[in-house]
């Protein structure tokens, strides 16, 4: 990678290890070392790009400081090398799996939510139709008096997800 002096280390850097654990393996439905083999590229880039070092702030939400030079020039390294081995079918099933992923577990998430949000309110466990009814009033409500904060929170989530669109 050549010598990183200039981002106060001393020396050269000789590599960055990328280690797909069994969460993330399961994650890519990565099964065999075929699928792996095929999906090497995208699994790098991807954890590259949602797992990164970065420069603490005086921010205190860590998702908003800035990347490292040194992992910034990694990640662009990695990019440049992987890109003649990229393919962009194999690219669009790794999103359209990563998207039903995470809708899973919006859809895990929300019985929670609302049980918990519900019981928090005064509702029992036999009242789901009415926590619902509640708990729909309540959003529109917010979304009405608040439609620049609703704005904001559905540009936000496209930002975060828009690599699985």
């Amino acid at each position: 990678m050549g010598a990183a002096t200039s981002y106060g280390y001393q020396g050269e850097v000789w590599r960055i290890e990328i280690r797909a654990g069994k969460a993330e393996l399961d994650a890519w439905n990565l099964r065999t070392f075929g699928n792996f083999e095929r999906m090497v590229c995208a699994v790098i880039l991807h954890t590259l790009d949602t797992i990164r070092f970065a420069v603490p702030t005086g921010d205190t939400e860590a998702s908003r400081w800035p990347d490292h030079p040194l992992w910034s020039l990694a990640s662009k390294a990695a990019e440049n090398a992987l890109a003649p081995y990229s393919t962009a079918v194999e690219h669009g099933k790794v999103v359209e799996g990563l998207r039903a992923n995470m809708i899973e577990h919006f859809q895990d998430l929300l019985p929670g939510l609302i049980a918990s949000y519900g019981h928090l309110r005064g509702y029992q466990s036999g009242d789901l139709a009415a926590v619902l009814d509640m708990v729909g009033t309540e959003i529109r409500r917010y979304a009405t008096k608040n439609p620049r904060a609703m704005a904001n929170k559905f540009q936000r989530a496209a930002d975060r997800y828009a690599l699985l669109r």
